[in-house]
Formats: C-alpha cells, structure tokens, sequence
C-alpha cells in the first residue's frame, strides 16, 4: 500500500496541476465572423 505523498509523487500531481491551472487560464479567442 502506497501513502498519499507516494501516489501523488508517482503520478506527477503537481504536473497535473499545474496544467490544469494554464487550461483554466487560457483564453479562446472569439472567431471574427
């Protein structure tokens, strides 16, 4: 069994959330029509 700060280090979670954070960030520009 495998501790919580393992797991998170195992899968990279600050990587995961740093995306998250430049997804949430990100703004689509509106298209000119």
């Amino acid at each position: 069994m495998q501790t919580r700060a393992e797991l998170y280090d195992t899968i990279d979670l600050a990587a995961y959330e740093a995306l998250d954070a430049s997804i949430v960030a990100t703004v689509v520009p509106e298209q000119a029509t």
